[in-house]
Order: structure tokens, then sequence, then C-alpha cells
């Protein structure tokens, strides 16, 4: 299996989008019932959201769409973690 290094982790990507907004808004704006502790810790790399969490937020009319597309990106970093190519169609 050959390693993607440009991938982002979970954290860099939760931290880039978090450089614009606060946490509150973070949360708010994802709509869905999450706790801080839990963003905290997606954005000091102390734990990921679950594929159920990102599917959740993707799904949800009331999420912003920037929260939307964070949770796609959060989506394929968990992915080609796991050995899935981004180039490949997923059922």
């Amino acid at each position: 299996m050959q390693v993607n290094t440009n991938q982002k982790s979970i954290a860099e990507i939760t931290n880039r989008y978090l450089e614009s907004i606060t946490l509150k808004t973070f949360i708010e704006d994802l709509g869905i019932q999450t706790s801080r502790q839990s963003v905290w810790q997606w954005k000091s790399g102390e734990s990921k959201p679950s594929l159920e969490t990102l599917k959740k937020v993707i799904t949800n009319p009331t999420a912003a769409s920037w929260a939307r597309e964070w949770a796609r990106e959060c989506m394929m970093a968990i992915m080609v973690e796991y050995g899935f190519d981004p180039k490949d169609k997923v059922i």
C-alpha cells in the first residue's frame, strides 16, 4: 500500500476550518448534536469523528455548506487512512 503524504489529518482539516470561526459557531453550523469536548479532541488530534457523525453532517440540510465540505474532507481522510484510494468509486 502506498501512503499519500499529501493527505491531511482530521486535526489539520478541522484547524483549517476553525481559523476563521469560533468553536461555538463550528459546533452550531454542523447541524448535529455534538460537544465542545468532541470538537476540541478532533482539533487536537486526540480523536476523530465517527463515519456516522460525518454522514449526518453531510446529509443534514441544516448544516452549513462549509460544514458539509469539512465532513467530506474528513471522511476522505479516514478512508485514505484505511487504505481506500480516493479515485476508486465507493458504493
